[in-house]
């Protein structure tokens, strides 16, 4: 989360445009800053209560399919 402050900043990106894909305790921080959280179907109920969005698991390419979804619904 810390990083991702220093990096928006130093380009200024605005947290709506940033996607972040999580499934465990340690990704908490990065997910409760971006505009669009994503979690994967087997992340910890933690994780899966505080997203946005919820995709297939990693091992059934879950980032995949959630980002060809997501553009091609023209949500950006």
């Amino acid at each position: 989360g810390n990083a991702l402050d220093i990096i928006l900043d130093l380009y200024h990106i605005p947290l709506d445009h940033i996607i972040a894909f999580g499934d465990a305790y340690n990704d908490l921080g990065i997910l409760s800053k971006v505009g669009i959280s994503v979690g994967m179907k087997n992340a910890t109920n933690e994780v899966l209560s505080k997203v946005k969005y919820i995709t297939d698991s990693n091992t059934n390419q879950g980032v995949l399919k959630f980002l060809k979804k997501f553009f091609d619904n023209k949500n950006y």
